[in-house]
Protein backbone atom coordinates (compact mmCIF):
# COMPACT_ATOMS: atom_id res chain seq x y z
CA UNK A 1 0.00 0.00 0.00
CA UNK A 2 3.01 2.27 0.12
CA UNK A 3 2.78 3.28 3.80
CA UNK A 4 5.90 3.65 5.91
CA UNK A 5 5.32 1.39 8.92
CA UNK A 6 7.37 1.10 12.10
CA UNK A 7 6.75 -1.84 14.40
CA UNK A 8 6.18 -1.17 18.08
CA UNK A 9 6.81 -3.55 20.93
CA UNK A 10 4.53 -2.72 23.84
CA UNK A 11 7.25 -3.90 26.19
CA UNK A 12 9.65 -1.15 25.09
CA UNK A 13 10.95 1.39 27.57
CA UNK A 14 9.09 4.67 27.74
CA UNK A 15 10.97 7.82 26.83
CA UNK A 16 9.33 9.57 29.79
CA UNK A 17 8.21 7.03 32.40
CA UNK A 18 7.53 9.76 34.96
CA UNK A 19 4.84 11.34 32.73
CA UNK A 20 3.08 8.31 31.14
CA UNK A 21 1.64 5.03 32.41
CA UNK A 22 2.45 3.03 29.27
CA UNK A 23 3.68 3.17 25.68
CA UNK A 24 0.18 3.65 24.24
CA UNK A 25 -0.35 6.79 26.33
CA UNK A 26 3.06 8.18 25.38
CA UNK A 27 2.61 7.48 21.64
CA UNK A 28 -0.88 8.99 21.60
CA UNK A 29 0.27 12.09 23.49
CA UNK A 30 3.23 12.59 21.13
CA UNK A 31 0.96 12.29 18.06
CA UNK A 32 -1.52 14.71 19.61
CA UNK A 33 1.21 17.22 20.43
CA UNK A 34 2.60 17.01 16.90
CA UNK A 35 -0.79 17.76 15.32
CA UNK A 36 -1.49 20.61 17.74
CA UNK A 37 1.91 22.11 16.88
CA UNK A 38 0.95 22.20 13.18
CA UNK A 39 2.02 18.74 12.08
CA UNK A 40 0.03 17.25 9.23
CA UNK A 41 -1.41 13.78 8.70
CA UNK A 42 -2.07 12.28 5.30
CA UNK A 43 -5.87 12.27 4.86
CA UNK A 44 -7.33 8.92 5.88
CA UNK A 45 -10.76 8.40 7.44
CA UNK A 46 -9.29 5.80 9.80
CA UNK A 47 -7.56 8.63 11.67
CA UNK A 48 -10.99 9.70 12.94
CA UNK A 49 -10.66 6.82 15.42
CA UNK A 50 -8.02 8.89 17.24
CA UNK A 51 -10.81 11.18 18.44
CA UNK A 52 -12.32 8.24 20.33
CA UNK A 53 -9.25 7.96 22.57
CA UNK A 54 -9.51 9.89 25.81
CA UNK A 55 -6.73 10.53 28.29
CA UNK A 56 -6.73 11.39 31.95
CA UNK A 57 -4.22 12.30 34.62
CA UNK A 58 -4.01 9.77 37.44
CA UNK A 59 -3.56 10.56 41.11
CA UNK A 60 0.17 9.88 40.56
CA UNK A 61 0.20 12.81 38.06
CA UNK A 62 0.89 10.60 35.03
CA UNK A 63 -1.06 10.50 31.76
CA UNK A 64 -3.12 7.39 31.11
CA UNK A 65 -5.47 6.36 28.30
CA UNK A 66 -8.99 5.85 29.70
CA UNK A 67 -10.15 2.25 29.39
CA UNK A 68 -13.09 1.78 27.00
CA UNK A 69 -15.24 0.63 29.92
CA UNK A 70 -14.85 4.07 31.60
CA UNK A 71 -16.18 6.01 28.57
CA UNK A 72 -19.86 6.84 28.38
Amino acid sequence: MGYGVHGVSVGEQLQNATKFTNLKAEAYWNARSSVLAGGKLQRDDRFLQLAWIKDKVTTDKVIQIEPKADRQ
